[in-house]
């Protein structure tokens, strides 16, 4: 399997997946729940909150049905809120996964040096304030009154996909979450990680427990991270620390930004897999988790949630990531045909997907294909959507960044005709 066929296994195994028996019988809320023949079935409650589901409920709905229900009559907000509650958010942590296991699979996947470069980050969310938000993800938030939950990721820089997701709630940890983080990547067989991790995420335990998961990682120190390396007047050296009741020896390196401030940088990398010099670049590389979360936050929209109960807000959190994880595979296949047009062109920059244009195309085709039962015509659709896909390419500028906004801590409005239960 190389990385173009990584969308056509996702699709098809998510197809298989969602009409899947068992998948229906683990996912339900109760035992007696669908067991009534209804408009909304439990495969169309799925894909209606899989369909980019950005504007009012009542109009996703609509469009539901005069799409994938031949234009019958369609149902109220009211009942598909009731319908929502009747599937658990694991069924599309089990759709995320699906597309995880295909992004691992290629043999094609870039490597560095033979590592998989995996950045790690967190992020917060801004919730609706309702009083079971606020119980659940806490009271605790970086603005009085209002309702935030704590998020990270694991995010594959080299192949664009995430890995792992974790929404907990807002007093939780950084350090905790990306250790439970590394056991659900060693759960998926992922070897060879080389983590990219913030001074945020300075803690010798979290130090140790990529060691002894075999993976090697490479962290920026905190201003108080260890005297024996911040009053070094070398630029880089060993220093032996002790992670999980063992003496590692870690190494360091310090170097100096644009702006003339210095950075240290800590690692179990040797110097025959990474010069000191390479460090400074490789941890630059961790700029992708930033991009990511752009597109996350702003193109996907993860904080316009479509309803105000935790069970909504975990539904819609792995949706994202399963739907940002297939915009990747997908672009795999246009990022290629974009290459070959332009090969013999002479471009002054090479050029790739628009994300953007792509996501626009999309919406509604995407569930399109992935309710569609015959395969072949599922191949079709998907074809025909990477073709599209491909007309409007944007370059790809060298050494270009946007920093992440800032954090907003006013209350964001919230469309009341998407808010349900």
């Amino acid at each position: 399997m190389n990385k173009t066929t990584t969308k056509n296994y996702v699709v098809d195994e998510s197809y298989k997946l969602i009409f899947s028996f068992l998948f229906f019988l683990n996912n339900k809320m109760k035992t007696s729940d669908f067991t009534r023949k209804r408009k909304l079935r439990f495969e169309s409650v799925v894909g209606i909150l899989l369909n980019f589901n950005k504007k009012s409920t009542q109009t996703e709905i609509d469009i539901f049905f005069e799409k994938f229900l031949n234009g019958e009559e369609p149902v109220s907000r009211q009942a598909f809120e009731k319908a929502r509650l009747k599937i658990n958010y694991t069924a599309f942590l089990e759709l995320f996964n699906v597309s995880v296991k295909g992004g691992l699979l290629p043999e094609d996947s870039s490597f560095l040096k033979g590592f998989r470069v995996v950045a790690v980050d967190g992020s917060t969310l801004m919730l609706e304030k309702s009083p079971e938000l606020i119980e659940y993800f806490g009271s605790s938030t970086p603005s009085k009154g209002d309702a935030f939950a704590r998020i990270s990721i694991c995010y594959d820089v080299l192949n664009d996909f995430n890995l792992v997701g974790s929404i907990k709630p807002y007093a939780t940890g950084e350090r905790e979450m990306a250790i439970e983080m590394l056991k659900e990547l060693d759960k998926l067989q992922c070897k060879n990680n080389l983590f990219l991790l913030d001074r945020g995420y300075w803690s010798p335990e979290l130090m140790g427990n990529i060691i002894e998961s075999g993976n090697k990682f490479l962290m920026r120190a905190a201003n108080n991270a260890n005297s024996t390396i911040t009053n070094s007047i070398s630029k880089s050296g060993f220093v032996k620390k002790k992670c999980n009741d063992k003496i590692q020896m870690l190494r360091y390196y310090k170097f100096q930004l644009s702006s003339g401030e210095e950075e240290i940088l800590v690692t179990n990398l040797s110097k025959d897999e990474f010069s000191d010099e390479e460090l400074s670049k490789l941890y630059f590389m961790r700029w992708g988790v930033e991009t990511k979360y752009q597109e996350l936050k702003e193109r996907l929209q993860m904080e316009n949630f479509s309803g105000k109960s935790v069970l909504a807000v975990k539904q819609d959190f792995y949706c994202t990531l399963y739907l940002s994880n297939l915009i990747a595979f997908f672009k795999y296949d246009s990022d290629e045909i974009i290459k070959e047009k332009r090969k013999d062109k002479g471009n002054k920059y090479d050029y790739k997907t628009n994300t953007n244009y792509s996501i626009g195309i999309l919406k509604n085709a995407l569930v399109c294909v992935l309710l569609e039962p015959n395969p072949f015509l599922r191949d079709l659709m998907m074809k025909r959507l990477i073709d599209k896909m491909s007309r409007n390419p944007i370059p790809i500028k060298p050494d270009r960044k946007a920093p992440r906004k800032e954090k907003r801590t006013k209350q964001r409005r919230f469309s009341h005709s998407r808010i349900s239960l």
